[in-house]
């Protein structure tokens, strides 16, 4: 039996990245994971692959337009196997580099499956079936999540996840996709922009409802401009596989309606990877499938700790990080600054693509805040017509008893790399006065937010 000072379950963005600040801290950490390769589902299954097929998509789309600015180019087309190749090349660069980073601070790496055993330590099986008990003075649980199924529905070659659809050998004519958050409008556009038919069905009123309501209404007239469909309010009852493809029953307003298509992608959300992993020999409390945790991510066992997408915490890569490392600074006794969940950013991309941090209007408005708005939109600024993407604004929620930034929510484009700026000001305790004396460059995508800002007062010159 080895004692360690940490050992944690799962590699992917939330363990691997606890695991390298554990040995930068100078602490004795073992990082188990299941699979013959680091970096958990996001790497790849999820954030990284998805983007670097969108990345194409958004250059196949670019080279198919750019004869209308003075750029003459034969028609492109799509290569699978060497497209393949090359989101297989991102993952493998990536993953090299989770490997050297976790050597460089001495972590130990172990291939086996965990489980928790009554006692508080944790049985290893190895891929030769062997097992081995090893323990530590603290265990962090970071196993992440699945696909979520549609109950009675079973996965199938037609019927598929966002797993499936990233190692076909070739990309379905149409395809209806269920459910309309981040994972399901970004392959949406992958797809749409590459030419395939694709609708969308989302059960509530709104596509991308976890974002502010003008954001999800911009996106929908984007998307109904473009031509590519989404339907909502639209409950899937039944999906029937049928020669060559598969039908899909839905209701919508008491009325039933039926699409045919090649395939059917799943994204209606993600499970927690919390079944046998012992959680009930150790004693550890769970709420519908989630891990119960405190405000410091200790569970009811206080020297086990959980974190990423088994928590009821955002499910996302970069809050998966930022818990883990929370948790490990906690166990080096470096009291780090609790982590505020409002401001995490979110980032989706499709086309235009979205990016928030902090309060929505209507959460602002519900909390009891004394609202008021910016918006500044993307066609009035000049770098958006250089660049021919003038969809979209900026959206600025405040306080107008305090002038205090809430929320900034962007729609457009590089949405996804201008978020880092309402991030700063959120962790800042930033006011509208002080934002509005942040002078931007020109011509930037970034001025937008500057007159967004400005438009909070009424002072806009360009966007408001």
């Amino acid at each position: 039996m080895t004692e360690k000072n940490l050992i944690i379950i799962g590699s992917g963005p939330g363990g691997y990245v606890a695991a390298a600040r554990a040995g930068q801290l100078g602490l004795n950490v073992t990082l188990i994971e299941k699979e013959n390769k680091l970096g958990g589902t996001c790497l790849h299954w999820g954030c990284i692959p998805t983007k670097a097929l969108l990345h194409q998509a958004h250059l196949y789309k670019e080279i198919l337009e750019a004869g209308a600015n003075g750029i003459v180019t034969s028609p492109p087309s799509i290569d699978m196997n060497n497209l393949m190749n090359y989101k297989q090349n991102v993952i493998d660069n990536m993953e090299k580099g989770i490997q050297a980073l976790l050597k460089k601070y001495n972590v130990e790496i172990i291939q086996a499956t965990a489980r928790l055993t009554k006692d508080g330590k944790v049985e290893c099986t190895y891929p030769d079936s062997k097992k081995d008990i090893i323990s530590a003075d603290h265990i962090m649980l970071a196993t992440g999540s699945e696909a979520r199924g549609i109950p009675g529905i079973e996965f199938t070659d037609k019927i598929i996840s966002n797993k499936e659809i990233l190692t076909v050998d070739k990309f379905p004519e149409s395809i209806v996709v269920i459910g309309a958050g981040a994972v399901g409008v970004e392959f949406a556009t992958v797809l749409h922009s590459i030419g395939k038919d694709v609708t969308i069905l989302e059960m509530l009123p709104n596509i991308v409802p976890l974002e502010d309501g003008d954001v999800s209404r911009e996106l929908s007239r984007a998307f109904k401009k473009k031509k590519l469909k989404a339907i909502t309010e639209a409950r899937v009852t039944s999906i029937k596989e049928s020669g060559g493809g598969v039908i899909v029953t839905y209701e919508r307003k008491e009325k039933e309606n039926t699409i045919e298509a090649e395939k059917v992608l799943v994204a209606i959300g993600r499970k927690p990877n919390t079944h046998n992993i012992g959680l009930e020999d150790a004693g550890i409390e769970t709420e519908r499938g989630f891990i119960k945790i405190n405000d410091t991510y200790q569970t009811s066992v206080k020297n086990i700790w959980a974190i990423g997408d088994i928590v009821p915490t955002p499910q996302l890569a970069h809050a998966a990080s930022a818990e883990g490392i929370y948790v490990v600074e906690s166990i080096a006794g470096m009291k780090p600054k609790k982590i505020t969940t409002d401001w995490i950013p979110a980032a989706t991309y499709c086309e235009p693509q979205i990016a928030s941090v902090g309060l929505t209007e209507e959460q602002a408005v519900s909390r009891g805040f004394d609202v008021k708005t910016g918006i500044s939109r993307f066609n009035t600024m000049a770098k958006a017509h250089i660049l021919g993407a003038t969809e979209g604004f900026v959206k600025i929620v405040a306080d107008s008893k305090t002038d205090l930034l809430l929320g900034m929510h962007i729609i457009g484009p590089d949405a996804t790399e201008m978020i880092g700026e309402g991030v700063t000001a959120l962790n800042i305790g930033a006011t509208i006065s002080e934002l509005r004396h942040s002078i931007h460059p020109h011509p930037t995508l970034s001025e937008v937010v500057y007159e967004a800002i400005e438009a909070v007062e009424g002072m806009a010159i360009h966007g408001g």
